[in-house]
């Protein structure tokens, strides 16, 4: 499988992955199309969003990730085959677990990213990194029914936390 997107979803309430990214290949591509999330809000999931086992080429941008039980995002599993992600102009906060837990053996690019308020800490493991900061979100609401969810206000610092000053995080 190779050439997935999703985009401007919001996934919410499921029991183990709002979103689990492998795609269960055989052989030696096994695991290295490319799979994307792009401006996509996750939250209240068992782990916002995982990149399973040798799984490579796969891009997180501009999501919102909030408020999982366990992790915002694990890139691999333990005793498996490492995985590979990008993750980038993203929000990865209030969650249950890590912001962003890297698995032994997994490895992940990680820019222009607000990680805070995740339970266990921001980052477990060693991605490389560009830009990142652990500045408050600054959200607008957190309670699903305002029409203001997971939205950044122009006065807060996400909102020219990105490349050349612009958002970052799926809403603004």
């Amino acid at each position: 499988m190779s050439g997935v997107a999703l985009k401007k979803n919001v996934v919410h309430d499921n029991r183990r992955y709002g979103i689990y990214f492998y795609d269960g290949s055989q052989g030696t591509t096994a695991g290295s199309g490319s799979m994307r999330s792009d401006y996509d809000v996750v939250y209240d999931n068992g782990i916002g969003i995982q990149v399973a086992r040798a799984s490579t080429n796969r891009t997180i941008s501009h999501a919102t990730v909030y408020s999982n039980v366990a992790d915002g995002v694990k890139v691999g599993e333990a005793g498996q085959t490492g995985s590979k992600a990008t993750i980038t102009t993203s929000l990865i906060t209030g969650n249950g677990g890590y912001g962003l837990w890297l698995v032994t053996g997994s490895s992940a690019t990680l820019s222009y990213t607000g990680l805070s308020s995740n339970s266990l800490g921001n980052i477990k493991g060693s991605p490389s990194q560009t830009s990142n900061n652990t500045q408050s979100a600054g959200y607008l609401s957190t309670s699903p029914a305002a029409s203001g969810f997971l939205k950044i206000g122009t006065s807060s610092y996400q909102y020219k936390a990105g490349p050349k000053g612009t958002p970052v995080g799926a809403r603004y």
